[in-house]
């Protein structure tokens, strides 16, 4: 069969409207499993400090006369940390045609389709500083502030590659311009997951989180623990292939999928030792405007605070 002379097809014609559905599906991910798991607290200055304390190690040796008298042992204060806040900047500009112009997938204006994605965006920028290895600046008129990240504060409970080093620090504390060394890259195994557990619980911590970038949450569902798994029942015709809840000889641990730390660190972490210290909440105020133009910015100024390192871990240099 052909088509007939001088028939005036979908190919000819210039004037059909493109098929744009009216929904704009953005996929970009703004779950953010570490900010959104630990807790919030307020920071009063641009060095935001709080204090740590630890009890003294069991004694199996504290045994006393009767009738003796009373022996005053050597005490140590508890230590003052600190983390820099940050500032996180969205900048939105869009033109005023933009905002009166008819669009598909978004009833409102241009700027205020602009101001929500920006706000996502922020809350993923946010998500990556705190979770990865980013290292304290105090900052200077001509340099921004950075805050300690979660991979910088941990010194106890760590197992690095080969070469690998926790960043440096003074008492505790990371120093300014340090982050954690990266050593070399090695498999993923429970073994590795099991040793810094070990650590956890020996130093007082109860975690209750692991943090895994997609290739290292796929390896986690290889692990066995001491639990099996099972499938679900026929008639949910669901068959569990990963875990969720990991039973480990220390507790419950539940596996959470991330985007955004990096996939070559596992985070292991008690959320409750940890806080983000908000100096000033969302703001948003608008630009000078120069033209036929909206301009806006956003912004945000806050920190991590560490309340105990100790309560957590990490398992660094998987390949």
């Amino acid at each position: 069969m052909a088509q007939l002379a001088n028939v005036f097809s979908t190919y000819d014609n210039t004037g059909i409207r493109e098929d744009l559905a009216n929904i704009i599906e953005n996929i970009s991910p703004t779950d953010t499993p570490f900010m959104s798991a630990i807790g919030r607290t307020t920071a009063t200055q641009t060095n935001h400090e709080w204090m740590t304390d630890t009890l003294a190690a069991a004694s199996d040796t504290n045994a006393a006369i009767e009738g003796d008298e009373s022996t005053i042992a050597a005490a140590t204060g508890p230590r003052r940390l600190g983390n820099r806040t940050q500032i996180s900047t969205k900048v939105v500009h869009t033109t005023t045609t933009n905002d009166w112009v008819s669009k598909a997938g978004r009833p409102g204006t241009e700027l205020a389709y602009r101001i929500e994605k920006a706000g996502k965006e922020l809350k993923r920028d946010m998500e990556a500083i705190l979770s990865r290895n980013k290292p304290l600046a105090v900052g200077s008129d001509a340099a921004a502030r950075t805050l300690a990240s979660f991979e910088t504060w941990i010194q106890t409970n760590d197992s690095r590659g080969a070469t690998g080093a926790d960043a440096a620090n003074t008492n505790g504390q990371p120093d300014a311009a340090a982050a954690p060394t990266d050593g070399t890259q090695r498999p993923y195994t429970e073994d590795l997951l099991k040793t810094v557990l070990q650590s956890i619980f020996t130093n007082g911590g109860e975690p209750s989180i692991a943090i895994h970038g997609p290739t290292q949450k796929r390896v986690s569902s290889t692990f066995t623990g001491n639990s099996t798994r099972m499938q679900n029942t026929a008639e949910s015709n669901v068959l569990a292939t990963s875990y969720k809840v990991y039973e480990s000889d220390w507790g419950q641990l539940t596996f959470v999928p991330s985007r955004f730390n990096r996939d070559r660190s596992v985070l292991i972490l008690d959320p409750s030792k940890w806080a983000l210290a908000i100096g000033e909440d969302f703001r948003m105020k608008p630009l000078a405007e120069t033209g036929l133009s909206n301009k806006r910015l956003m912004w945000i100024e806050y920190t991590l605070q560490a309340n105990n390192e100790a309560s957590s871990g990490i398992v660094a240099d998987l390949s």
